[in-house]
Order: C-alpha cells, then sequence, then structure tokens
C-alpha cells in the first residue's frame, strides 16, 4: 500500500520521505555554516551524513529482500533516452555523494579542534572543507532529483 497514493510500495514512499529529510537536514547544515554557527553545523551535518548512510543501507539491503521495482512501463524510447540516462546518472551519483559526504564530515572533524565553538586549525583547511562541502552538496541534490524523476517515472507517470 502507498503512503501518496501511487502505485509504488510502502519501502519506495519511506525510501522518497527519507530523502526529503536528508536534504532538509542538508540545507539546515549550510544554513548553519552559513551563519558560521559551526557547533550546529557539524552536528547537523554529522547526523545527515549518518541518516544518509542508514538510507543507503536501508534501501539496498530493502531492495534485495523485498525485490526491485516493477520496472519502467513506458515506451521503449523513453526508457532508452530518458529512464536508464537517468538511473544511471542517479545511481553514479549516489555513490559518489555519500563518498563526498563522508569524506567531507571526515576532513571537517579532522582539520578543526573545539574551543568555545569549533574552528579550524588554517585558514586553507577551512576554504578546503567549504569547496568540498558546496561540491557534495551540489552532487548530492542532483541525486535527490534524479531519483524523483526516477520515482515520477515508475510510480506516478508511467503506471
Amino acid at each position: 500500500m502507498s503512503i501518496f497514493g501511487t502505485s509504488a510500495s510502502f519501502f519506495s514512499d519511506f525510501s522518497l520521505m527519507l530523502e526529503v529529510i536528508i536534504l532538509g537536514v542538508f540545507f539546515i547544515g549550510f544554513f548553519y555554516a552559513r551563519r558560521h554557527l559551526s557547533n550546529n553545523h557539524y552536528k547537523v551535518m554529522t547526523f545527515g551524513f549518518l541518516i544518509n548512510l542508514f538510507f543507503v543501507l536501508f534501501f539496498m539491503i530493502g531492495k534485495k529482500i523485498l525485490g526491485s521495482s516493477p520496472g519502467f512501463l513506458g515506451s521503449e524510447s523513453v526508457r532508452k533516452t530518458v529512464y536508464l540516462p537517468t538511473a544511471m546518472i542517479h545511481g553514479i551519483l549516489s555513490v559518489l555523494a555519500l563518498i563526498l559526504a563522508g569524506y567531507t564530515v571526515f576532513y571537517g572533524y579532522r582539520h578543526t579542534k573545539m574551543k568555545k565553538k569549533r574552528v579550524f586549525n588554517k585558514r586553507d583547511k577551512y576554504s578546503m572543507h567549504k569547496k568540498i562541502g558546496y561540491t557534495t552538496l551540489a552532487v548530492w541534490f542532483v541525486a535527490f532529483v534524479t531519483g524523483v524523476l526516477m520515482y515520477l517515472m515508475l510510480y506516478v507517470i508511467y503506471v
């Protein structure tokens, strides 16, 4: 039974909700970073990374146990030109985003120390963390958008 009233399973709907929550957490962390609220930023981003890691494990194990989606039901031309490229981009970017997020969190903890708030040891380390963070957020956002597109193609548009 679908949560959103689509042809999707509960598992697919729950996965979509987790993705939305993770995106929201990452944007809250980004908001804290922009306001130089480093303690809040670190807590929220670490939490977001852990939720993201849980999501990937949940998704992979759940798909294995529950079986894959019903498959793309649209025309063969749309499958080849839209669905498959979107699925490939989504898969590659999802893995890349998880790796980048882990590295970004690790880099942030490795190059900061706790005073009254978390501060970077050197200015260039802060700049590098910021660049990696922007890249990670951009990659994760595109992975999120392609995931939503796949959900729409599988369970809303072509049913």
